[in-house]
């Protein structure tokens, strides 16, 4: 047999073989991990994610309110150790403020459905009145900490806030 014809005959054998594995691959898309359960919402698991960061945002004490609540300007925190607070203000874990208090309402449905426990407050801001979503309240920033560490986990993104 001719040696060019050998060699093209291995090629094609080469080709088919590449074809019969490559395709089936390229049109399914790669296998999916072993550890991957059916119906998984394929949200990385608590271990898997980057540990969370906790903001404390101190709000404007001085804004018009639709609720007022009387808290005083000169209250200051003191932190004895991370788990201990020395304050009379709360901390609150907030989800999110809405103008429309049906979008508030939706929100607070579904995180309650998760096993938490919301509350819709009204505030006014730039002569709006904002409906906000909100955890709480607290007594350590670690407590609050936690909890927004569990919403995140259901796929809620929330902020501690302290007032």
């Amino acid at each position: 047999m001719d040696r060019g014809l050998k060699e093209r005959l291995i090629g094609a054998v080469v080709l088919v073989v590449l074809g019969v594995w490559l395709i089936p691959w390229v049109l399914n898309g790669p296998e999916q991990d072993s550890s991957t359960k059916f119906g998984s919402l394929g949200m990385p698991s608590i271990t898997e994610q980057a540990p969370l960061k906790m903001q404390i945002i101190r709000l404007d004490n001085d804004r018009d309110r639709a609720n007022p609540t009387s808290l005083s300007t000169s209250q200051e925190i003191k932190f004895q150790s991370p788990d201990t607070v020395v304050s009379t203000r709360s901390f609150f874990i907030q989800l999110d403020a809405f103008a429309d208090p049906e979008n508030a309402r939706r929100l607070a449905e579904r995180v309650k459905d998760s096993g938490f426990d919301p509350q819709i407050s009204a505030y006014s801001a730039s002569n709006r009145v904002m409906h906000r979503v909100r955890i709480g309240p607290y007594s350590t920033p670690a407590r609050a900490e936690g909890i927004v560490s569990s919403l995140s986990a259901h796929g809620f993104p929330a902020q501690v806030v302290l007032e």
